[in-house]
């Protein structure tokens, strides 16, 4: 999938504009709060019906406006087909080649996305839920029926922990816990099943990614960690069934679930070392970004499809070598590319671009 063109109508601080783009590095340059994140939302958007910044659709829209519209014209496999969609703050329409969309989550897997922010950098500094997050959309990307399962996974374990709040009377139905408690086993080690084999199956191409982007000398690798009982992590960790069981006393006594997917981590290594605390900002950047890498190459790899790259700022922070080694592993890789950046020079990139200022949300081809 390719996106050749996009329409933008009141959407953030871009009134009205219609930008065409090339089918390699379309770079977007310009003084911060011009407007050129925006435009990458509204990219975003229009391919996924959400954002990456807001669950609220009030913001999307224009200050002061009742509604926004974005419209993608884009190319896949030959056959030109025209997105549309109109946001208001109750609900937005969706419509492909003119016809009404009534599955959102079917239309959003026309196209893959694959975006890199500035607050991706934090994903290693924040809590381990940020983490998890991160990893669960690259496989949300290969493999759809992931959201259904943690789905029924939070259902399980939303009711499982009303039960054990619900103690005013004595113990939980004891009976019931059990249930619950078997539920919460096979949701929860198919979740933790597929993350583990996620990460398992991309070792090797984030190893070779973070080489190209960091130096030859450099390693990265991740880690699935589930957290023990006795509140420790570990890597790689076994199967959830006797884990619940020893847990059964800690649960009762503080009243949720301790032991699950949704209490463990994914962890980031440089050279042996835990990269939070042992990297530099910039070395951080270039592991999120050697992530992002590997997750474009693995969604091509495994349901044959070219993802369309979004990076946000994300030369900053960058030194001119590691600069210039992602924008040549970015060249190979062949996909289309969105940049914004305060200067154009920042993008070590001469070749299959097209450049594109950004002025009070006014947006000119160069």
């Amino acid at each position: 999938m390719q996106i050749d063109s996009l329409a933008i109508h009141q959407f953030r601080n871009i009134d009205d504009a219609e930008v065409h783009f090339g089918e390699g590095f379309n770079v977007f340059f310009g003084d911060n709060g011009e407007g050129k994140s925006n435009l990458l939302e509204a990219l975003f958007f229009s391919c996924s019906l959400r954002s990456f910044r807001t669950h609220r659709a009030q913001e999307l829209i224009a200050l002061n406006k009742q509604e926004a519209v974005v419209a993608a014209r884009a190319t896949s496999q030959n056959i030109q087909r025209f997105f549309k969609t109109e946001i208001s703050p109750q609900k937005k329409r969706c419509s492909v080649d003119g016809k009404a969309v009534r599955n959102f989550k079917k239309h959003a897997l026309e196209f893959i996305m694959v975006f890199f922010g500035p607050d991706d950098l934090w994903i290693m500094k924040g809590p381990p839920s940020g983490r998890r997050h991160f990893l669960d959309r690259s496989i949300l990307n290969i493999y759809p029926g992931y959201e259904k399962l943690k789905k029924e996974y939070e259902k399980v374990l939303k009711h499982r922990n009303s039960l054990l709040k619900d103690q005013e009377k004595g113990l939980p139905d004891m009976a019931l816990l059990d249930v619950l408690d078997q539920q919460l086993v096979v949701f929860g080690d198919k979740i933790i099943d597929l993350r583990q084999k996620y990460l398992d199956k991309n070792r090797q191409i984030l190893a070779e990614n973070s080489a190209s982007i960091l130096g030859k000398e450099h390693l990265v690798e991740s880690f699935y960690e589930t957290k023990e009982v006795d509140g420790s992590y570990k890597k790689n960790g076994e199967k959830l069934g006797e884990k619940i069981k020893e847990s059964r006393h800690k649960d009762l006594a503080r009243r949720q679930t301790t032991i699950g997917p949704h209490k463990d981590d994914l962890i980031f290594y440089l050279d042996g070392q835990k990269a939070f605390g042992y990297a530099s900002q910039g070395q951080l950047r270039s592991v999120i970004l050697s992530w992002k890498m590997t997750e474009i190459e693995f969604i091509r790899n495994t349901v044959d499809a070219s993802p369309i790259l979004l990076l946000d700022d994300v030369s900053s922070e960058l030194d001119t070598g590691k600069n210039t080694n992602l924008f040549g592993v970015l060249n190979e890789k062949g996909h289309q590319c969105f940049i914004t950046t305060t200067d154009k020079n920042h993008v070590k990139i001469t070749q299959n671009r097209c450049d594109f200022s950004v002025v009070s949300g006014k947006i000119k081809p160069l």
